[in-house]
């Protein structure tokens, strides 16, 4: 690492390799020399609420209130560690090109969401918007060894 954002869910890191492209964001898998899984690197926009919404890059909300939510959700112009994943083993990574959420799959076989959940796409049986990767409690003792994402919804598949 190069040195910590000053923001509390983000680490800058330099090293990208296997891309996995999204909407709005990259995402890297950094690859060590004997690989068994490895470290997420994410850029991009991290505000879910407003990726792809149009608009023109016009903003309807005052300037300060528009300051505050560009602070709280920077868009990272280089890679980053995400700190919630900072000891998971990532083994694929995976985002739709018109999907706003991004699926994580660690060498265990566990299955991690985040983003946009307007439709249930992120599969945590709710509509609950997500801004840092959170474990698919349905999943749970399934071995998820792939994942892709469309606009409104994710699938996986498991090893079973």
């Amino acid at each position: 690492c190069l040195r910590p954002l000053q923001h509390p869910c983000f680490l800058h890191c330099r090293l990208v390799s296997d891309l996995g492209l999204g909407a709005a964001a990259v995402m890297a898998v950094e690859q060590k020399d004997s690989w068994n899984g490895g470290e997420l690197l994410f850029a991009g926009g991290t505000d879910w609420a407003m990726l792809g919404r149009g608009g023109g890059g016009k903003s309807k909300a005052n300037p300060k209130d528009e300051l505050e939510r560009q602070e709280k959700y920077p868009n990272l112009i280089e890679p980053h560690r995400l700190k919630s994943l900072l000891d998971v083993k990532v083994a694929f990574i995976a985002a739709g090109s018109s999907a706003a959420h991004c699926i994580v799959g660690d060498v265990n076989g566990v299955c991690y969401t985040w983003g946009r959940n307007e439709h249930g796409q992120l599969g945590h049986g709710d509509l609950l918007q997500r801004n840092t990767p959170t474990a698919v409690a349905g999943l749970q003792g399934q071995h998820v060894v792939a994942a892709c994402g469309g606009k409104h919804h994710t699938v996986v598949v498991t090893r079973e």
